[in-house]
């Protein structure tokens, strides 16, 4: 094996909003008219509690209609605009006015609640009425926004719009980036615990005991979502099944583009997620790469939603602190995730590589946990790292833990959540954190010195980037197991797995803890904030959710 290096994937870590960004001159008018905008005109979604309720139901183990998961036309009746209401919209945005400037498409969402919009610039300042300029980050990329920002929700529509547009993005919005605050060692010691391998998770966790299932449809798939330019080299998939003796299993289909050579490209992330999720269980993989700077989850939604025979299980490596987000980006977001699990979709996103998270980036008055982990429709996974040969494993001291302090905790939570508060063992202040708050991780997985093939270099990675895959590849093994003998779809498993209680090894060693924080989480017998219900075990965890 070639030499190691070290490095942490912090795609989890931390992100920041809008000040990375640096305002630069007017729009020129060639640059008004030779460029493009994608503008996402967000309708008002109709009829939530009703979805919420439905949910509820197909989401619960105890509950008759559990699976019956609605299709996306029974979804789009229920919470999207009408197709009068939707044509108000679409011919204020083909008004005469600014027609004659250049072309325009408007695409309707699958749920009829959003409206996606390419043009020039030129148009897009004369429909909204604002002053167009360009933006420049750190990496040398440009975006054009308005001169002046403002809130989507503040963007100028005319007055009978008001009632059917929730907000309008991409006109005066900067876009959230995640901020990687890795480090990268030559042949430094590395993280706690012992390295991992493919044939080291299915050995531990017992997937090597199941044979492989047929992976054909949506029910007997799997995918990751990447970002920001994560990519990932074929050849350097191909090159790692083959270094650890298991079957060949490419990601079979790619939508948005695998720019991997290009100058903006990452391999780290990507990379990893492909390399354990398509080797831990031998089901087909695809790959949802986004394009451009933005960590936008809705247009992530959008574009699983919108493709025909998307896997059900999707795995998020990626998120920021809550406090990152605007409150109605992360209500939007959660309610795709809401759409999307209602329809039979299971979503798993890494907690975090920040512990608890802190709400300052050089002090500790409050923590600040990661989203899109924080959701309630989404199983969030956190890590640990494992000890010796024996198999003991202890918490990974930076896996995202913690209390959102957005989403109320669910129904299905209390009992465990409630369980470890009056354990009596040691809380950070009240002051900190939110004891009332949807409570993550829900499982976890190992999280470090995990071994990547990176242009035929075998790295050691750490993160709940790591845990995720490797989760959400044994979770997509139990929907196949589950389409072979023609029962439904997982949909949200968070109410199956705190109905069973146990899914494996329950990890009662070590904290959850951020270096600068005075306080963390500690683990304890039963569900913790440090690793949620434990470890999966195959047997254990293709039980209960058969």
């Amino acid at each position: 094996m070639k030499a190691s290096l070290v490095v942490v994937l912090a795609a989890v870590a931390a992100a920041v909003s809008g000040y990375d960004w640096r305002r630069g001159h007017a729009l020129t008018s060639s640059e008004l008219l030779e460029g493009e905008m994608r503008v996402r005109v967000e309708l008002v979604q109709r009829n939530m509690h009703r979805l919420r309720h439905i949910n509820h139901a197909v989401s619960d183990p105890t509950n008759p209609a559990r699976g019956h998961f609605l299709s996306s036309q029974q979804v789009r009746q229920l919470i999207g605009q009408p197709e009068s209401a939707i044509r108000l919209v679409t011919d204020f945005l083909q008004q005469p006015e600014c027609s004659h400037l250049c072309p325009l498409s408007a695409t309707t969402g699958v749920h009829g609640d959003y409206i996606f919009v390419n043009t020039c610039p030129l148009r897009v300042q004369c429909l909204f009425g604002v002053t167009l300029a360009s933006y420049t980050n750190e990496k040398g990329v440009s975006i054009v926004r308005s001169a002046q920002l403002l809130d989507p929700a503040h963007v100028p529509l005319p007055q009978a719009l008001r009632p059917l547009v929730f907000r309008v993005v991409g006109v005066a919005d900067l876009p959230v980036e995640l901020r990687w605050l890795g480090a990268r060692a030559e042949e430094g010691p590395g993280f706690p615990g012992l390295n991992i391998d493919p044939n080291l998770i299915r050995a531990n966790y017992g997937n090597d005991q199941y044979a492989d299932v047929p992976s054909v449809g949506q029910q007997s798939s799997q995918a990751c979502g990447e970002f920001q330019h994560e990519y990932f080299r074929p050849q350097d998939l191909t090159e790692a099944q083959a270094h650890w003796g298991l079957p060949e299993n490419n990601v079979t289909n790619i939508v948005g583009d695998d720019n991997w050579g290009s100058l903006l490209s990452q391999l780290g992330e990507a990379s990893l997620d492909f390399q354990y999720i398509s080797t831990v269980e031998n089901l087909e993989t695809w790959a949802f790469i986004m394009p451009g700077e933005a960590f936008d989850l809705i247009a992530y939604c959008q574009l699983v939603l919108a493709t025909p025979g998307a896997p059900l299980v999707q795995s998020l490596s990626y998120g920021g602190g809550e406090s990152i987000f605007d409150a109605d980006t992360l209500q939007r977001t959660n309610n795709e995730f809401l759409k999307m699990t209602t329809e039979g979709y299971t979503l798993l996103a890494a907690s975090g590589d920040s512990a608890t998270g802190s709400t300052k980036l050089f002090s500790c008055p409050q923590f600040d946990p990661t989203f899109p982990a924080t959701s309630p429709y989404v199983t969030a996974v956190g890590a640990t790292y494992l000890v010796d040969a024996s198999g003991d494993q202890c918490v990974w001291a930076s896996g995202g833990s913690g209390f959102s302090t957005t989403f109320a905790r669910p129904s299905w939570q209390d009992a465990a959540v409630t369980q470890y508060l009056s354990s009596g063992v040691q809380l950070p202040p009240s002051s900190y954190w939110n004891s009332s708050g949807r409570a993550i991780p829900d499982l976890a997985a190992y999280g470090t010195n995990y071994l990547v093939n990176i242009r035929g270099r075998y790295e050691k990675v750490a993160g709940t980037s790591a845990s995720c895959p490797v989760v959400a590849a044994m979770v997509a093994y139990s929907n196949a197991l589950r389409d072979q003998t023609g029962i439904s779809a997982l949909g949200n498993i968070n109410p199956t797995l705190y109905a069973a209680g146990a899914v494996g090894t329950d990890i009662t060693c070590g904290e959850s803890k951020l270096s600068r924080c005075d306080y963390g989480f500690f683990t304890a017998p039963g569900w913790d904030p440090a690793t949620g219900l434990g470890t999966p075990l195959a047997d254990i965890l293709f039980n209960l959710l058969d």
